[in-house]
């Protein structure tokens, strides 16, 4: 419905000058509102079957659709500084909190776990993780199907946890959450008819790290770790980046193509396509990095309740992150013939 319809609404469109933005991967103006769609069938399927789902699920969708706002503005062309929407990101994690009562139940760290029962340090923690899991998933939201799939594939993990748990309902509301990232990924992958947009990002980063928490809660054996394996690509990604841009003295919130999945995609275009089949170099870029990104999460369910080898594997896949990326980095370095591209990745 929302393809039908933005051709009739030049504002889902967002900022015509977004197709050269310093992270754009795409050619042709494309709506950018996604995330309602998905936020909206979370909101059929919690009216439909409330029974079901867990308790408190439907105080989600007030918090959530404040990410969704907060994205949107951004969206639909309008002017957003990064502090604001950190701001309106932490009120409405701080908001989630409040209506839900609970926060962070464990971590699986020595000498944290036993002070996350006060406020003071329980809810700040909780705040930085869903920020930072949230603002992840917008990070990696840079090729059709990638974020989406990422996202398919972590409520997939937290449902099958949930399950051998023995949370049903938590379960059954991942899966109706996958379902409706599916519902996005077939429209989106692999022509790019309809963009997540920031709003799309936030909420699949949302929804996916509540889900964890109150399977956190529900479940005391579960490894908080094997949750975080479950979203470790958009959670490696993220620490890079920031770990990178730090090392070189930028800001962590300016954008750049230099993310793993742009390299990636460079790679394709320079050694395989050629320079003007971005349309065939972007859903590739998905398509090889699909095994990577699944691997964390099978392994989240094989270790679900061993926190010492969940967190060790959690070591390891950001290990692999790093030094694939490395590797990709000096690949793309020496065969790339664009001075500034290897301006920025030397500097």
């Amino acid at each position: 419905m929302l393809v039908i319809v933005a051709p009739h609404l030049p504002c889902l469109y967002g900022k015509t000058s977004n197709l050269k933005a310093v992270q754009a991967a795409h050619t042709a103006k494309t709506p950018r509102v996604g995330g309602i769609g998905i936020f909206l069938s979370i909101v059929v399927a919690i009216c439909l079957d409330p029974e079901t789902l867990p308790v408190g699920t439907p105080a989600l969708l007030l918090p959530g659709g404040l990410f969704l706002l907060s994205g949107l503005l951004e969206d639909f062309g309008v002017e957003v500084r990064p502090q604001v929407r950190l701001f309106m990101a932490v009120a409405a994690s701080l908001l989630a909190i409040l209506v839900l009562d609970i926060w962070l139940p464990h971590a699986n760290i020595p000498f944290v776990d036993a002070q996350l029962y006060l406020p003071f340090i329980g809810v700040p923690l909780t705040l930085l993780v869903t920020v930072g899991v949230v603002n992840s998933f917008n990070l990696i939201d840079g090729v059709n199907g990638l974020s989406s799939f990422t996202a398919i594939c972590a409520a997939l993990a937290l449902a099958k946890i949930s399950a051998v748990a023995g949370q049903p309902d938590l379960a059954a509301f991942a899966m109706i959450f996958a379902g409706a990232v599916c519902g996005f990924f077939v429209i989106n992958y692999p022509f790019g008819r309809l963009f997540l947009g920031d709003g799309g990002a936030y909420i699949l980063g949302f929804f996916l790290t509540w889900i964890g928490i109150l399977l956190l809660f529900a479940a005391p054996d579960v490894s908080a770790w094997a949750v975080l394996l479950t979203m470790c690509w958009p959670v490696c990604d993220t620490l890079f980046t920031i770990i990178r841009r730090a090392r070189r003295g930028q800001s962590t919130m300016a954008p750049d193509r230099l993310h793993a999945h742009q390299l990636v995609m460079r790679s394709i275009t320079i050694c395989i396509y050629g320079c003007s089949s971005r349309h065939i170099s972007n859903p590739m870029t998905t398509v090889i990095l699909a095994p990577f990104i699944a691997m964390p999460p099978l392994t989240g369910i094989l270790l679900w309740k061993q926190p010492l080898a969940s967190f060790l594997a959690t070591l390891v896949f950001f290990g692999l992150y790093v030094g694939s990326y490395q590797m990709l980095a000096r690949y793309t370095l020496n065969r790339s013939r664009d001075p500034k591209l290897k301006r920025r990745i030397v500097t």
